[in-house]
């Protein structure tokens, strides 16, 4: 079973996966947590050197993986976000894809399978930017996206997000020094499109909303709490579903 926490950079996905999957192991449950503590949205040499590795097995594989790569280059190129920034974010998208593909490809014992940073990212990447995407876009990236079995949207309000992301230890110069009304706009545009995506009929029966605002420890605690219950009472009616490889 593939759980992914999805949501805008610092809605609180890391401390909410990470929350889970310590209750879930303590009460003995096979889990795999191959998430990450920093964010693809965010400029890092990783990235660049991940991309260089995960091009070719893309290549190499096709199908499913392949497809959703292309698409998200494609809405990714339509951003009009310059050289660079096209440049940095295909690299995370060919991390991200890549991740995917090998993570829920090769075999495992665990029962659980849990991502802060996965598939769903790319949401982010490919459609965010000055030039917004229209519902035809959104409708087409959406077909082509993969679906893990369960998806957690954890959501916070922007006046949040903004406090946190200028916090974060990882974040970027561009990102910790740009004004108020530049790093709202592309937080707003973030959430936008994850709403917009996630509201597709393909991903309606998969999805959990969370909210999560101003990550205080007894919103966090309660957030674990009441999620950890409910997939307690998925796991033990859930059955393996077909979906992209």
């Amino acid at each position: 079973m593939l759980i992914e926490f999805a949501g805008c950079t610092s809605s609180g996905k890391s401390l909410l996966a990470a929350g889970v999957t310590e209750r879930f192991r303590a009460k003995g449950f096979a889990l795999r947590n191959y998430g990450t503590t920093s964010s693809s949205l965010f400029v890092t040499g990783r990235n660049i050197t991940a991309a260089t590795n995960a091009l070719p097995r893309l290549l190499f594989r096709g199908g499913a993986g392949l497809a959703h790569f292309r698409s998200t280059v494609a809405s990714i190129r339509k951003r009009n976000l310059g050289a660079f920034w096209t440049c940095t974010r295909i690299a995370a998208a060919a991390r991200l894809t890549a991740a995917h593909v090998n993570n829920t490809s090769r075999p495992s014992k665990a029962i659980i399978n849990i991502t802060d940073e996965g598939i769903l990212t790319t949401i982010s990447l490919a459609l965010t930017g000055m030039d917004s995407p229209d519902r035809a876009e959104i409708a087409e990236f959406s077909q082509r996206s993969f679906i893990p079995d369960l998806i957690v949207f954890v959501d916070a309000p922007l006046a949040d997000l903004m406090l946190r992301t200028r916090l974060r230890p990882d974040a970027p110069r561009e990102v910790s020094r740009s004004d108020a009304e530049d790093l709202g706009t592309w937080l707003r545009s973030s959430k936008h499109a994850y709403q917009a995506v996630l509201k597709c009929d393909q991903f309606k029966n998969h999805l959990i909303r969370v909210w999560n605002p101003q990550a205080r420890p007894e919103v966090v605690k309660a957030n674990i709490d009441a999620f950890s219950n409910t997939l307690e009472q998925i796991i033990a009616s859930w059955q393996p579903c077909s979906f992209p490889p």
